[in-house]
């Protein structure tokens, strides 16, 4: 059996196809499959050379099917990645430093605040310097905060006394919060002297 080949012209009319006399049906429809697909690949060819499917077969055959990322594109985006979080976790570390040192302030003037509560229902306390922890009156709760208590006569008016409270907390007690008020005695000065 002898297949028909097409000749190497693109215009399908000029073909020449053996009269259907001489062929045989078999040699016929070979023919027509041909032609079919020659039609075919021509019309998903188009007209340029360098267009359509065989060109887009082409381009595709000069470049990698699937690019990924290269193993020092990962790396640079991990050494990137590492260095933003590191800066995050820095920012959270002094948030809850903030965080305790406002607290721990807080504190510390509720306790001051307190010193000076018992210094006022003293009504008009002694002169002198006084200092302690707050074990006797919060047992167990603030053991990092120690109290000093400062009171001294005002120069100028003897019914006055100036009453200093610090409150020393934190690591090795370096930090200090201190309130100063100043009590009048409760007794007039004409009977004091």
């Amino acid at each position: 059996m002898k297949l028909h080949r097409p000749p190497k012209s693109r215009a399908l009319h000029k073909q020449r196809v053996p009269s259907a006399q001489k062929q045989n049906p078999e040699s016929r429809a070979n023919n027509a499959r041909c032609t079919r697909t020659l039609t075919f690949i021509l019309s998903l060819a188009g007209r340029g050379k360098d267009s359509g499917f065989f060109a887009s077969l082409r381009m595709t055959q000069g470049r990698q099917p699937g690019r990924g990322f290269t193993l020092i594109e990962v790396m640079v985006a991990i050494a990137i990645l590492g260095i933003a979080l590191m800066g995050l976790l820095g920012l959270q570390h002094q948030s809850m430093q903030s965080v305790i040192r406002a607290q721990n302030a807080t504190r510390a003037s509720m306790l001051a605040q307190a010193v000076m509560t018992e210094a006022e229902l003293e009504r008009f306390p002694d002169l002198g310097y006084t200092s302690g922890n707050f074990q006797a009156s919060f047992r167990g709760e603030f053991p990092d905060f120690r109290w000093e208590r400062m009171v001294e006569a005002s120069g100028t008016f003897p019914d006055i006394r100036k009453v200093m409270v610090a409150i020393h907390y934190g690591p090795k007690f370096t930090q200090t919060f201190s309130v100063v008020e100043f009590l009048h005695s409760p007794i007039p000065p004409s009977t004091t002297q």
